[in-house]
């Protein structure tokens, strides 16, 4: 339950500094590629704690940011 709070937190904190830099594109590509950054490695650490880390798994998180974050800075 403490990992989806933590999950949770980053992206309430990521959409906040979005909302106050989305005048800098630059900033919303940096926020944008950091919370992915972060997104995976939370993916990782959190199914390495339940004993879940499997390839298919981590492959699912890298794709998951690098298209997710694909699609946030091209809107921006």
């Amino acid at each position: 339950m403490i990992d989806y709070l933590i999950l949770l937190s980053i992206v309430t904190t990521y959409i906040i500094a979005v909302l106050l830099t989305s005048f800098n594109n630059q900033y919303v590509k940096l926020l944008t590629i950091g919370f992915a950054l972060i997104y995976f490695l939370w993916g990782l650490w959190h199914h390495k704690k339940e004993g879940s880390l499997h390839l298919q798994i981590i492959l699912e998180y890298l794709v998951l940011a690098v298209l997710g974050s694909w699609l946030i800075i091209g809107i921006f």
